[in-house]
């Protein structure tokens, strides 16, 4: 069974940029970001808060089977490119959505898509249980890695679902994550939730910024 992926999430068009245009250095949660040298002053010293880069995300995952076949679990449309990885590490190179078919549960909501992609302009055939990554700007380097790691909270009911490497450092630079959750999107325990919580995070210097939590309603009928 393909890991249930957050269901409207989504990596702004590109969370990289974005850090980069806002003129700040950054680094990888256990990395170190470089810091302008400082020079000793006289005097009282001050605490001043370390300024937090405003990120988010417009990320989807799509789980792939067939040849050219697929399942996405957010919302995605015809010409939306995206790229092809495998959880061996290997990266397919990038195509194109071709076809969407909406999928409505028993409440008449939409919370999968069926999706046909531009098979064509893969590199080479992909594994079964390869992931396009919708939403993404990913890179020949980028690569799914292992999804057993520690959350980048301390939430104890998510579940990690994808791990995003971007630039091929190996280091994982976005996360995925799913729990059950109640209408102010906090954690529960129930067995039978009201909602469906889908969290993404992103290294930002040298920490993880939450950069989009996304609500689904449980169908109950």
């Amino acid at each position: 069974m393909q890991p249930a992926v957050p269901s409207t999430i989504a990596l702004a068009a590109s969370f990289i940029g974005a850090i980069a245009s806002a003129g700040v250095a950054w680094s990888k949660p256990g990395g170190s970001a470089d810091r302008p040298s400082q020079t000793r002053r006289d005097g009282r010293a001050v605490r001043v808060p370390r300024s937090t880069v405003a990120v988010t995300t417009n990320a989807r995952f799509c789980s792939l089977s067939e040849d050219d076949r697929g399942l996405c679990f957010a919302p995605v449309a015809v010409g939306d490119d995206g790229t092809v990885l495998s959880t061996d590490g290997s990266n397919w190179g990038q195509t194109t959505i071709v076809e969407v078919t909406p999928n409505l549960n028993r409440c008449g909501q939409a919370d999968t898509w069926t999706i046909r992609i531009d098979r064509a302009r893969l590199k080479n055939f992909y594994d079964y249980g390869a992931t396009l990554v919708v939403g993404v700007p990913l890179t020949t380097q980028s690569q799914l890695m292992p999804a057993n790691r520690p959350m980048p909270d301390d939430n104890q009911l998510a579940s990690i679902m994808y791990v995003v490497d971007v630039d091929g450092d190996a280091q994982a630079d976005l996360i995925a994550d799913q729990y059950g959750c109640d209408g102010a999107r906090q954690p529960t325990a129930s067995g039978a939730p009201t909602h469906q919580c889908y969290e993404y995070w992103v290294a930002v210097r040298d920490r993880w910024q939450r950069g989009r939590v996304d609500q689904t309603a449980t169908c109950s009928r």
